[in-house]
């Protein structure tokens, strides 16, 4: 979840390869969502658990905010990646 941390603070060349943020994604995603969703509120809760030592819940709360979530509930691992790398 490190790549979060690195684009809330600021733009820049992130040492994370699409296959790192996949990893990561899904490590936290829940076990029922179809593959390569996660529901906002896991990813915050993760974020809250493995990043609050460099962000604070409402900096936390406000990057999950800023994100699309989906018609169908979830936020995709596409447009993480899109985002967080810009591709």
């Amino acid at each position: 979840m490190w790549f979060c941390l690195q684009v809330a603070s600021k733009k820049q060349q992130l040492p994370y390869s699409k296959a790192d943020v996949l990893r990561s994604f899904r490590m936290f995603a829940d076990r029922g969502a179809p593959p390569g969703c996660i529901v906002p509120e896991t990813l915050e809760a993760a974020l809250l658990k493995h990043c609050q030592h460099m962000l604070d819940a409402d900096e936390i709360s406000r990057l999950v905010h800023t994100l699309e979530v989906q018609p169908d509930g979830y936020i995709h691992f596409k447009d993480l990646v899109q985002l967080f790398m810009n591709t």
